[in-house]
């Protein structure tokens, strides 16, 4: 893990017997607890560090607070407080290096670079300005091409106007010829047509007299045709009571000509034959009875198909296939997890985003709240 990257850790024990974890990184000391090797306990910065030394298991960390007592702790053998010590020594002399002012060669050197650097930044500048405003020329050049094409398409839609234009004149003047044409003509029938008014008028005036004489006429011949039909009228009752009378006449016949004959044959019967009597105990009867409605619907539908249960559609099985493909990887990756992946999460999960974060928490406060602090871990 990044937390865990550049730090040597190795096993110690305080003055109480816990054990803990000492790690040597290019910052300072830190302290660890012996379940979490990511977030240090306690931090001491090799600026607050003033000597390290060991005495057998015995290693001692002098600070430079001078109210602050000594930082002891045992490790678990001699060679371990050795190869310590060696890593303070290093870590401490690049502590330093890379807080030494530079050397004239190296200031030099680095003058040269920023220089160099200086030009070339210009030089790019310049190239990205020269790009840009040939991108911009390339721009500028493109849209007045399209300006251009679209100025020479419309040249080109005005001219075929133009021409539509002229061609539609020359239509409506031929159109205003003919309809001149045609007024004149109009206007001449309209004169004979005046002219033929006024004939007409002199004739109706000349009619008006026998349309007079004709009417007489008519109602004349009116008259004499109502006299007419009321007579016509007259005769057709009389007609009409004639043919009922006839009728009448006719009905009476017929009844007496039919009623001799059957009552003398009703008398010859009653002479021959004996009369009968038939009884009968009751009348009989059939009775139908149709099939019940149940018995319907059974025969109307002879065969039922079962539907299955717990039936999965076609197109839910591919869900159900990939959830639990899902699961089984996400439990995968939980069970490859160790504990300092869990103790990783644990800190993303409280807010903390880096290591850094953490030694500067640690950090705070003097040498000697943190030496106390430690002895009572």
């Amino acid at each position: 893990d990044f937390e865990m990257h550049g730090v040597n850790y190795f096993p110690i024990r305080n003055k109480r017997g816990t054990l803990l974890w000492l790690g040597v990184d290019a910052l300072g000391l830190n302290i660890y607890k012996s379940n979490d090797k990511l977030t240090p306990s306690i931090s001491f910065p090799w600026s607050e560090i003033k000597t390290v030394a060991y005495s057998d298991k015995k290693f001692v960390i002098k600070p430079l607070d001078r109210q602050a007592v000594d930082l002891m702790f045992y490790s678990t053998d001699p060679e371990t407080n050795k190869t310590i010590l060696e890593l303070c020594i290093g870590n401490h002399e690049l502590y330093l290096k890379r807080r030494e002012p530079d050397s004239v060669e190296v200031q030099q050197m680095r003058a040269e670079a920023e220089e160099f650097q200086r030009r070339r930044d210009s030089d790019r500048a310049r190239l990205i300005l020269e790009i840009q405003s040939r991108r911009i020329a390339e721009r500028e050049r493109h849209k007045m091409t399209v300006q251009l094409q679209r100025a020479e398409r419309k040249a080109v839609q005005t001219r075929q106007d133009l021409a539509r234009m002229r061609e539609a004149a020359h239509l409506l003047s031929e159109k205003v010829e003919a309809a001149e044409a045609e007024t004149s003509y109009m206007l001449q029938q309209a004169q004979e047509a005046e002219r033929a008014l006024h004939g007409v008028l002199r004739e109706k005036e000349r009619t008006e007299h026998e349309k007079e004489s004709f009417a007489r006429q008519a109602q004349e011949a009116m008259d004499c045709a109502l006299r007419h039909q009321a007579m016509m009228e007259a005769l057709r009752h009389e007609l009409e009571k004639a043919h009922l009378a006839e009728r009448r006449a006719k009905e009476e016949l017929e009844y007496r000509s039919s009623s001799a004959p059957s009552i003398q044959e009703a008398e010859v019967q009653s002479r021959e034959k004996p009369r009968l009597s038939v009884h009968s105990d009751g009348p009989g009867y059939l009775s139908l009875t149709a099939p019940s409605s149940a018995e319907a619907s059974v025969i109307s539908h002879p065969f039922s198909h079962p539907q299955p249960r717990n039936a999965i559609p076609h197109g839910n099985v591919n869900d159900v296939i990939k959830t639990i493909s899902q699961d089984l990887k996400i439990r995968e990756v939980v069970e490859q997890k160790t504990a300092e992946d869990h103790i990783r999460d644990a800190l993303e999960a409280s807010g903390t985003k880096s290591k850094f974060d953490t030694l500067a928490r640690i950090s705070r406060g003097s040498a000697r709240s943190r030496i106390s602090f430690f002895e009572q871990l």
